[in-house]
Formats: structure tokens, sequence, C-alpha cells
């Protein structure tokens, strides 16, 4: 495609809102939709009278669903950090008549931008695919306050940028998404959860803190086992756990009642 042509759509598209689009995506749920049929045709107008192009309504459809549009469009969102964090987390939570394959395939486009997600408490999902999650390779931080929530299947792939995880609300399956998070520092656990289980936090040096819920009353064979010197394991000072007798000198020193 002439180089010339996708410069003079985008200087166009550039002087348009872009998160009209980008909310309009998830309306329709089709890429083909990203802008009205009046600015495209604008848009076509515009490189026409710049460059001499023609262009006819196929050849638009084809170019407007390539991935040119969407490189365009994340660039463009690039500098607006908080709204894509806001319209992803908004969309794993209210966005209900979109399949979690619907929601991969979006988030797919623009999951190099996000850094917060927060799964809202008005979710009415089941559960969320572990697919969903692994395609945001720059995740920081992670949020569920969801109650109805579960994360399907045992966690796959590896989030080296997510550093905190709240799932204090969430069913216990998320703790599954423990298992690969090597860098994670601070971590607020299910309100639900029995049991820390065995091997969860093993080798992480990264992690600061950790609060245990009340409901826990036992704690895992080295379920923190060559973690750092500097943890701190928060426990309400009414609970009463079980622990394994070889880990109990490591857990006596990091332990902080409250």
């Amino acid at each position: 495609m002439d180089k010339e042509i996708i410069d003079a759509l985008k200087e166009y598209l550039d002087k348009q809102s872009i998160r009209k689009p980008l909310e309009k995506l998830l309306d329709n749920v089709n890429i083909q939709r990203y802008i009205s049929e009046e600015d495209w045709q604008s848009a076509i107008l515009y490189a026409h009278e710049n460059y001499g192009y023609g262009f006819t309504d196929s050849w638009c459809s084809a170019w407007l669903s390539s991935k040119v549009l969407i490189d365009f469009i994340v660039t463009s969102l690039e500098d607006d950090q908080d709204y894509v964090n806001n319209l992803v987390s908004d969309m794993y939570t209210n966005y209900s008549k979109l399949s979690l394959d619907q929601i991969v395939d979006i988030t797919e486009h623009i999951a190099p931008l996000i850094t917060e997600l927060t799964i809202g408490e008005t979710c009415v999902r089941s559960a969320i695919s572990v697919n969903s999650i692994t395609r945001l390779k720059n995740l920081e931080s992670l949020t569920v306050n969801s109650d109805k929530t579960a994360l399907s299947s045992m966690y796959q792939g590896t989030l080296v940028e997510l550093k905190e995880i709240d799932i204090a609300k969430a069913p216990t399956s998320w703790v599954n998404i423990l298992l690969n998070c090597p860098n994670c520092s601070k971590v607020d656990l299910p309100n639900t959860l029995q049991m820390i289980p065995s091997y969860l936090f093993s080798g992480n040096k990264a992690l600061k803190k950790i609060n245990i819920p009340l409901s826990v009353n036992k704690i895992g064979i080295n379920a923190f086992y060559d973690c750092s010197d500097d943890l701190v394991i928060n426990i309400n000072k009414k609970a009463d756990i079980s622990v394994p007798e070889s880990d109990l000198e490591y857990l006596k020193k990091h332990i902080n009642w409250k």
C-alpha cells in the first residue's frame, strides 16, 4: 500500500477524537466501524484533495479493517494511559454482551498500553479466561472486586511486570494467577481462602508484603521458600493457622500480627 495514502489518512484522522472510534468498536464489535461513515468519507476526500488519489468503497473497507488503523489508534492512545486502563477495566466489567474471545481480540490490539486492570464488583461473568489476562504483558497492577467471577483453568504464561495483585474480594481460584508472577511485590489474598498452597511464592525475591485473611487456617510446605529477607506477612491476631515445622523459623521472622 502506498505510504503517501496511509500518511494522508493518518493526518486527517489525527485531527479527530480518537476516543469515539475505540468506544464505537466496543458498541459494534466490528473493526470496520472504528469511525463513522461521514468521517471516513471526509478522510477519503482529504487524501484525494492532497494526493490526487481516488478510492472505492471496497478498498476503504479493506484498509479500515487492517492493522494499519489499529496501529494508528494505539499510537494515538500512548499519551492517555489512564483512559486506556479505565476503558479496558470497564470492558471486562460491564460489556457483558461481548464474549471473552471478543474481549481478547480487542485488547490484543492495545495490550502493550495496559498497565492497570480492575474487574469491578458489577461484573456478571461467571469466569474470566486465563488467556484474556496473559495478553496484557505490561500489566503492573491487577484488582478483582467481583466475588462472582472465577479465574478459569490454571494460569499459563508469565507477567513479569505485574507488581501488585489485590484479589481479596475475588473467588479463591484467582490464587492460581500468582504462580507465574515472579516480580510481584504486594499481594492481598482472597478473603475466603483457607489454605495457601505449597510453593505458591517459592523463589519470589520481589515479594515485600502479603496480607493473609482470617479465613486461612493452613500454610502449605515451602509456600514462602527462598523469598526475600524483607518480606512482611500480615496476619490477623485472631487467626489460627497450621504451618509446616520446616517453615516455622522463617515464618516467625516475617509474620506481622495485626
